[in-house]
């Protein structure tokens, strides 16, 4: 019984890319924003920006997850949201 699945490095690596590139152009748009002392600074846009590019990052790389609700083995291994 394997209970560790088998990653895929290189769509890993492509992940962690997408987040740092997100994380690197959020907190220039926050430094500024915190340095104008607005409500949303630093903090707030790297969070928001590195969620939703992690959430957007499974739909471009596993776009087809099953077929109208039925999850196929193939998904539940590879990505944690099911559409």
């Amino acid at each position: 019984m394997n209970l560790i699945p088998e990653i895929d490095w290189t769509i890993a690596a492509l992940h962690i890319r997408d987040m740092l590139i997100a994380f690197i152009l959020a907190v220039a748009i926050g430094w500024d924003r915190e340095k104008q002392e607005r409500s949303a600074g630093l903090r707030t846009f790297a969070l928001v920006a590195v969620a939703a590019c992690g959430c957007g990052s499974e739909i471009v790389y596993y776009p087809y997850c099953g077929e109208a609700g039925v999850i196929s083995s193939e998904c539940t291994s590879t990505s944690s949201t099911a559409f």
